[in-house]
């Protein structure tokens, strides 16, 4: 039999892994989220895009009691004084959104319409818009908790 030497543990080693490493499979695989804070002219619009990397379709779930609603928040920098807001959570609706494998599901906030005086707050100070959302996948695959927050600065 030949000696293998100071590989010899090395190359048994990777014999054993080797297999375990092919029959390998994804159980779960949480979405990725981006997002944005585009200007418009004068209106300001947070654009969302989650992104299903798996190969199942993705459906989160339905949106009645408050998992997958998107919470907003916007605070003048000048004073730490917290804007109003129209709705407090927003959601796309209430059916589940579903998102095939490989695609992306994109929605888009205007925060003007969200926060009446964000205009006007504006003209006095930057603000802070912070948005979080836990999406909850139907399949109870995973549960995942984002968030984001942006400056826009004072109109000049």
């Amino acid at each position: 039999m030949p000696r293998l030497g100071f590989l010899g543990p090395m190359v048994i080693c990777a014999m054993l892994i080797g297999p375990v490493a092919a029959n390998e499979t994804t159980v779960c695989e949480a979405p990725a989220a981006s997002s944005k804070l585009v200007s418009d002219g004068p209106l300001h619009v947070l654009v969302l895009t989650i992104s299903n990397p798996s190969a199942k379709e993705l459906s989160l779930e339905k949106f009645y009691f408050g998992e997958n609603m998107l919470g907003l928040h916007a605070i003048k920098s000048e004073g730490n004084v917290e804007l109003k807001q129209a709705i407090p959570l927003l959601s796309p609706g209430a059916a589940p959104v579903t998102i095939p494998p490989g695609k992306t599901f994109v929605t888009k906030v205007d925060l003007d319409n969200s926060f009446a005086d964000l205009s006007d707050a504006l003209t006095k100070s930057d603000v802070l818009v912070s948005w979080a959302l836990t999406m909850d996948d139907e399949n109870a695959c995973f549960v995942q908790k984002l968030s984001g927050t942006f400056k826009i600065p004072q109109r000049r």
